[in-house]
């Protein structure tokens, strides 16, 4: 791929977002003082994300860099906010062990079948909806006092973490259908591809 066809402002963007995740960690490890601060930065990455997304689907700036990138942006976000709140006490362990634990079945997972079948299964409405509401429950959990998270962060995310689930036996099911397909070796299938990419914002 050329750099220069890859520099576009989408990728820019995310990049951006990419580099101001420390800094939200920071911010989010520094405690209740600074909840604020955390929660705007928090705020201003997610909504990169749908910005750099629309950017390219409007001015047709799709790149295979941004493929990559952007999902990939997307997991270290939200495996960093999980692991950063239960760092000050705001989210039980399960929470980072959970996200940490279906990422790594997912891209294992999507390994496998690109690997045998050379295709990708993209995301689902059920992803998205799983997505949002990790994002949506980190968000709020992030600008409450801790005694108040304490409260209520394990109720915030079991729709998170019922919604995971579902999404992640979806995704299997749809995974274990192409690779017992055999008439759809080596070649992308009408079924199952769509002009999504795993996050969500329609980057092919």
């Amino acid at each position: 791929m050329k750099l220069k066809q890859q520099c576009t402002i989408p990728n820019i963007l995310t990049l951006i977002r990419f580099l101001c995740i420390p800094v939200m960690a920071k911010y989010i490890l520094a405690g209740d003082d600074f909840r604020v601060v955390a929660f705007i930065l928090y705020g201003s990455i997610w909504s990169t994300d749908l910005l750099d997304g629309y950017i390219a689907r409007r001015f047709h700036q799709i790149t295979d860099l941004g493929k990559l990138m952007d999902p990939f942006v997307d997991k270290v976000m939200q495996f960093t906010a999980s692991v950063t709140l239960y760092g000050i006490g705001k989210v039980p362990f399960w929470l980072p062990l959970f996200v940490a634990s279906k990422e790594v079945l997912m891209m294992i997972g999507t390994a496998v079948v690109l690997r045998t079948r050379r295709q990708v299964v993209y995301a689902k409405w059920y992803g998205k909806l799983a997505t949002f509401t990790f994002v949506a429950g980190s968000g709020a959990v992030v600008l409450m006092d801790t005694s108040t998270a304490v409260r209520w962060a394990p109720w915030i995310f079991v729709p998170v973490l019922l919604l995971s689930l579902l999404s992640v036996s979806q995704y299997a099911i749809a995974g274990i259908r192409m690779l017992a397909d055999k008439s759809s070796a080596g070649e992308p299938s009408d079924r199952d591809h769509t002009d999504e990419d795993p996050s969500g914002d329609k980057r092919d």
